[in-house]
């Protein structure tokens, strides 16, 4: 069994390495909205001034990061976003993206007690989009907006709908 764990991502060197690297990495330069050159000073000033409701979390496995995510809460409204997911690609195919959402759902509606978790991804991103369908968050029809000149698409999920989608069978 894989112990994949969420940590938050701090200013470490080893975080900022692998931050670094994964942000300037092409592919990554495709996924996230912010396609800016990641440095070492600009990931250590955006820890330094996130908010603190801005959950930035490094994906380990057995203790070795292979990924980053974040879920940023709106605590009034008892709503978050999910995103900035990134799977090392020499990583992934196993599964961590899955349980990496799947954990921070979880941590979502059980730990923070939120009514909503949403994403923001880009149209053409189908490999995440079919994860997210996978997971019970559906599209919100009619919601879009172009970034970088590329549509996006919004998905959402209720604590309802989550806790039908993973209520315990076993008893």
């Amino acid at each position: 069994m894989v112990d994949l764990r969420l940590r938050m991502m701090t200013d470490s060197d080893q975080d900022t390495a692998l931050v670094v690297w994964w942000r300037n990495q092409p592919d990554a330069r495709t996924l996230f909205f912010n396609t800016d050159v990641v440095t070492p000073d600009t990931h250590r000033n955006f820890i330094a001034t996130r908010k603190p409701h801005d959950l930035v979390y490094m994906i380990e496995v057995d203790g070795q990061p292979v990924g980053m995510c974040a879920l940023t809460v709106d605590v009034k409204a008892r709503e978050a976003e999910f995103g900035r997911i990134y799977i090392d690609p020499e990583q992934r195919g196993r599964g961590y993206a899955r349980t990496a959402v799947q954990r921070t759902l979880w941590y979502g509606f059980e730990i923070l007690r939120l009514n909503r978790i949403w994403i923001e991804a880009f149209d053409d991103n189908r490999p995440i989009l079919a994860l997210y369908e996978s997971l019970g968050l559906t599209l919100i029809e009619g919601q879009s907006r172009e970034v970088n000149g590329r549509r996006t698409v919004f998905y959402e999920i209720s604590y309802e709908t989550w806790r039908l989608l993973n209520a315990d069978t076993s008893a």
